[in-house]
């Protein structure tokens, strides 16, 4: 559905917005504020997720959900981000590093996972 939804606006060559929430950087309150500040303007999609989570993920995407209908999107950092609580996910390569797992590895462990989801 979100990237129907992407390719869709594309072909309009319409703009899209995406927001990247660290659910590190917030508490629920400070999740909900957001939320309905990208209801207001308009986001397409928010993206969550950062480079080490000590927060849990799964109530920042819970709390984001509740007070929000924009899609939500697993921007994850490593593989304790997955979570099927999102309508989505973002996989990217790090193709600059030298360390394999971040080219291909961690994309094959997780294959499972989201196959399950």
């Amino acid at each position: 559905m979100i990237y129907n939804n992407i390719l869709q606006k594309q072909k309009k060559n319409k703009k899209q917005l995406a927001l990247l929430i660290d659910p590190d950087k917030h508490n629920t309150q400070s999740l909900i504020e957001v939320s309905q500040k990208a209801k207001q303007n308009k986001v397409d999609f928010i993206l969550i997720g950062g480079s080490i989570i000590s927060n849990s993920i799964e109530e920042a995407i819970e709390t984001v959900k509740k007070n929000s209908t924009i899609p939500v999107v697993l921007f994850p950092g490593s593989l304790l981000q997955v979570s099927n609580k999102a309508d989505g996910i973002l996989l990217l390569s790090l193709i600059s590093g030298r360390n394999p797992d971040f080219l291909i590895g961690n994309h094959v462990v997780a294959a499972p996972l989201l196959k399950k989801k």
